[in-house]
């Protein structure tokens, strides 16, 4: 199957050449000309793919023989000599394929294509995880993708790096301690077009997000202490990183990570208070403490 030449040329031995073979490449080898060179072997794609340009390696015939490289859409002329061609300017994770060819004045054989896709675009926590939801034992986070929709994800716990699937932006870190936290890092990837030859790039893993489970909650609130102005409260806490909130009258008000002791004062002799306590993080709260109520001696 061939197809007319359809590019501007800018050098007249390229266009020449091409012009007698009457075609360039679409799909697979063609035929060459009688007396063309020997076709350049060995064409892959090379590691050195970055988010936006892909490269490729090749042999030519020997070093007197221009190289011809069609992209099924554009033509392009390299030097006698040539060993590599690089396409530029392309988006983050798409594919190109080429074929080359060795030409003077006839062209040799088209290689078949080899085809391979640019580097993803890392998906990122900013500034932190999304918190989609949390339990005293998971907390499920999401991050941003700024790569194509076809790329698949992989997510890395300092351990195991784990596939998550095509366009993942979300999962699940499961058996936390209440109230503590773990950290993940997330890569994006493309698996490549090994049909044709091509190889597989992934993006730089992300910072490391950090994320926490659901707090317990304070337990044991008792009156500790009672003066004729002011009631002392106290209470046990089950994690060493969860914030203390303590409610009355409808309002909540945050005591600090870790306390355990709160004192109500400007109180009149006789008076009483009431309150309730909770842990929380800037994942979720635990549930409020039963109220527990003192009066000023």
């Amino acid at each position: 199957m061939k197809r007319r030449l359809s590019v501007v040329c800018s050098l007249v031995s390229f266009c020449a050449a091409l012009v007698l073979s009457g075609f360039v490449p679409a799909l697979g080898v063609q035929a060459a000309t009688p007396g063309a060179p020997p076709a350049p072997t060995a064409l892959k794609p090379t590691a050195a793919a970055t988010d936006t340009s892909i490269t490729w390696s090749f042999i030519p015939p020997d070093n007197v023989s221009n190289i011809a490289v069609s992209d099924g859409t554009q033509l392009y002329a390299l030097p006698p000599g040539s060993t590599s061609f690089t396409k530029s300017s392309m988006p983050k994770g798409s594919y190109a394929c080429i074929s080359v060819a060795a030409y003077t004045t006839v062209v040799s054989d088209w290689t078949p294509f080899a085809c391979a896709l640019t580097r993803p675009a890392s998906p990122h926590f900013q500034p932190g995880p999304l918190i989609l939801g949390s339990t005293t034992t998971s907390v499920t986070i999401g991050w941003w993708n700024e790569n194509d929709s076809t790329s698949y994800i992989a997510i890395n716990d300092g351990t195991t790096i784990t596939p998550l699937g095509q366009n993942a932006s979300s999962y699940t870190i499961t058996g936390l301690t209440p109230g503590y936290y773990g950290c993940r890092s997330v890569a994006a990837y493309n698996a490549g077009l090994a049909a044709y030859g091509g190889a597989p790039y992934s993006s730089a893993f992300s910072p490391w997000a950090c994320a926490f489970s659901q707090p317990l909650t304070p337990t044991g609130l008792i009156v500790s202490s009672q003066t004729t102005s002011s009631v002392t409260f106290t209470w046990t806490v089950h994690d060493p990183y969860a914030t203390i909130f303590y409610a009355r009258d409808r309002s909540t008000v945050n005591l600090g990570t870790a306390v355990t002791t709160y004192t109500v004062d400007n109180l009149s002799s006789g008076q009483q208070v009431c309150i309730s306590v909770k842990a929380g993080n800037w994942s979720a709260y635990s549930d409020l403490s039963p109220v527990v109520c003192g009066n000023a001696a």
